[in-house]
């Protein structure tokens, strides 16, 4: 709880609202100045939910990018470049079979995060 405080501290109540995506990270991060120990809590604070058809893939991953780009004026700004994240080293064929969903996830990511 007090990391989620400190993050309705240090952010507009425009960014709070349209942030998405990257809320763990957020969490994560607070949670770790705290304390430098992290654990688990026993009860779900924030809920996820699959992608239902490709309009909605499409409307998700737009805000996500939307909302990265958001955090560019903050203290989170860390978290709002767009270079990827660091993986696991997947097989060839996983990341050949993996570029569709990329190239699903990827264009409406970056069309949110150059928009506005």
């Amino acid at each position: 709880m007090e990391a989620l405080e400190r993050i309705r501290g240090n952010l507009t109540e425009e960014i709070l609202k349209n942030i998405v995506g990257l809320d763990i990270e957020l969490i994560y991060l607070e949670s770790y100045k705290i304390s430098q120990n992290i654990g688990f809590i026993d009860t779900a604070e924030i809920m996820h939910y699959g992608d239902v058809g490709l309009r909605d893939t499409f409307r998700k991953y737009y805000r996500y990018g939307n909302s990265q780009k958001m955090l560019r004026n903050t203290i989170y700004k860390e978290f709002a470049g767009l270079s990827g994240r660091n993986r696991a080293t997947l097989p060839l064929r996983n990341r050949i079979q993996s570029i569709p969903i990329q190239v699903i996830r990827g264009i409406p990511f970056v069309l949110g995060y150059i928009s506005g």
